[in-house]
């Protein structure tokens, strides 16, 4: 652990102890547990305050150039958003959580899919939405070479780059612009949102989940990657209020090692969103609703021996 974590890491071990007097935590009465789950908190924490901070940084050209290997849909996005693109920066996010950042590859297939074999960026929001069609003829044609030369991200393992087949990218992105809305528009599409939960950030965010739903391949994991990365960045007001742990493997695994004392425990994902409503506000952290899910996911793979998460 850096030095500069230790406070951090000492105060999430008093505030773990002092919950743990109103609720069991059965997951962490090995000292080695509890050890390792702090050090998961803080780099979830780390990667986290991450996006917030380079939220605020002036973005580089080359962050952009699909020629260059420093390519970046996230940083791209912030770069967009500070130029008052919103709908490109949106995009951008989109690319980013539906590909993934692959361990070798890193951004290679967002980059290449959103280069469209130009030398700049060629299938951006407006040539995309205008020119649907086009665009599946491309990606069909080049399918192979893109799996060739790029890969999915670690969550994204299992999708691929076929234009026309029901799960593939031509599919997913197509659902996309289609739950953007008619008018292509993305702050107006957010807007809707905000008049259903007026002053609710966390309403916001699980209206639009439940929405999300109409983009194939976004599954829960995606939905809650590509709103909390919006959210964080400062894009669109809303904050995640569970864990969403119906549907979810790692985090529940987690969640029921941390309550139960076993990753097979059998406690209902209802229970446990509960337990975890109480111990975020314990917490108190930035998004802290995504550093327990993030942490709580890390952690049960093996909870003794901490293993800094790499995608």
């Amino acid at each position: 652990m850096r030095p500069g974590d230790l406070a951090l890491a000492k105060e999430l071990g008093r505030k773990l102890r002092k919950f743990s007097k109103k609720v069991s935590l059965p997951g962490i009465l090995d000292d080695e547990n509890l050890v390792c789950l702090i050090e998961q908190i803080v780099d979830s924490i780390r990667r986290i305050k991450y996006i917030k901070l380079i939220s605020g940084f002036e973005i580089s050209t080359i962050n952009i150039d699909t020629n260059s290997n420093l390519f970046d849909p996230i940083k791209g996005a912030i770069y967009h958003f500070n130029s008052g693109n919103f709908d490109e920066a949106c995009w951008l996010i989109f690319l980013a959580i539906h590909f993934g950042k692959n361990k070798r590859t890193g951004w290679t297939l967002a980059r290449l899919v959103y280069a469209g074999g130009k030398k700049r960026p060629y299938w951006t929001w407006k040539k995309i939405t205008k020119n649907t069609n086009e665009f599946l003829i491309w990606l069909n044609s080049n399918a192979p070479a893109l799996k060739e030369n790029g890969s999915f991200g670690n969550h994204r393992k299992y999708e691929s780059c076929n234009a026309y087949k029901g799960r593939g990218t031509g599919s997913a992105i197509i659902s996309y612009i289609e739950w953007v809305g008619p008018d292509l528009n993305h702050n107006a599409k957010f807007e809707k949102f905000y008049l259903v939960a007026p002053n609710d950030p966390r309403g916001v965010f699980d209206q639009l989940f439940n929405s999300l739903s109409q983009v194939i391949t976004f599954g829960r994991t995606a939905k809650f990657d590509y709103l909390t990365m919006l959210g964080k960045l400062g894009f669109i007001k809303c904050v995640p209020g569970r864990a969403y742990l119906q549907d979810a493997t790692g985090p529940l695994r987690g969640a029921r090692l941390l309550f139960g004392g076993s990753t097979d425990a059998p406690i209902g994902a209802d229970e446990l969103e509960m337990l975890i409503s109480d111990l975020e506000k314990d917490l108190d952290l930035f998004y802290g609703m995504q550093v327990i899910e993030d942490s709580l996911c890390n952690w049960q793979k093996k909870p003794d021996l901490f293993e800094h998460f790499s995608g």
